[in-house]
């Protein structure tokens, strides 16, 4: 959804945390597999960065990696589930306890301000924020933008990136991978034919170097956005569905 939750429009100054969580069914992190996914993730918010620049949209993001210290990764204390894909309640008991460890009891959004202030990203004077756990298994990740009418927890907005590590093990192309589950979060949907929301099938099998349709095909830099991307996320006023539907002379339907 446009405009909602803690990663509302992607514009001005944001502050992104990555946590490295390792689980029981998975390879612990090691330094090397985390360094390596922390310069992807770098690339992924500069290639963002560049992206808002030539839509006119001024963009900045701090980000940092936690648990800091001896510590490569928490521990989640259970076996997530890759195939519990929402934000609800299996994810969220695994998320708050490894909050939990990081700044004290209390579930993510609970500690929110607490948890961005330790890791150098106070959220005073940010535009918005977002929170990627970091899981290391090669499986499809997640990113969970809140949906009006769901529980106000969900409110902090989250996502969770699965990557095995490793120059052959880890994810292929994983900085555009990043780029893809950030964009979820303030409001961009998939462009795929094959998981598109309804109505929008024109867009998803027109642009396959669109970010927003398989982000894994080539380098982050041989990828774009489209104009419907771009207005999901605050960077074109102009909704481009709403053009297209008054062309074909459908009536006019804002995008939410």
């Amino acid at each position: 959804m446009r405009n909602l939750g803690s990663a509302a429009t992607l514009v001005g100054d944001q502050r992104i945390l990555f946590i490295f969580v390792n689980d029981n069914g998975a390879s612990p992190w090691t330094y090397e597999f985390r360094r390596s996914v922390e310069i992807h993730a770098t690339r992924s918010l500069r290639w963002l960065e560049n992206l808002a620049a030539l839509n006119s949209k001024s963009l900045h993001f701090k980000c940092a990696f936690a648990p800091t210290g001896a510590s490569v990764g928490c521990e989640a204390g259970c076996l997530i589930d890759e195939n519990d894909y929402c934000a609800g309640p299996g994810h969220s008991t695994w998320q708050n306890a490894v909050i939990t460890g990081l700044v004290g009891w209390g579930t993510v959004a609970q500690r929110w301000n607490e948890l961005f202030n330790q890791y150098g990203l106070p959220l005073v004077y940010a535009d918005g924020a977002a929170l990627f756990f970091v899981v290391r298994r090669c499986v499809p990740s997640i990113a969970f933008p809140y949906q009006e009418g769901e529980h106000d927890e969900f409110r902090m907005e989250r996502g969770i990136i699965y990557d095995f590590g490793g120059i052959i093990e880890g994810q292929q192309h994983l900085d555009s991978h990043i780029a893809h589950e950030i964009l979820h979060l303030y409001g961009a949907v998939d462009l795929n034919p094959k998981k598109s929301p309804h109505g929008l099938y024109r867009y998803a099998s027109q642009d396959y170097n669109e970010v927003m349709h398989t982000p894994t095909q080539h380098e982050i830099d041989g990828y774009h956005i489209s104009k419907l991307t771009a207005y999901l996320v605050g960077w074109q006023d102009c909704n481009p569905l709403v053009d297209d539907r008054q062309k074909d002379g459908e009536v006019s339907r804002p995008v939410s």
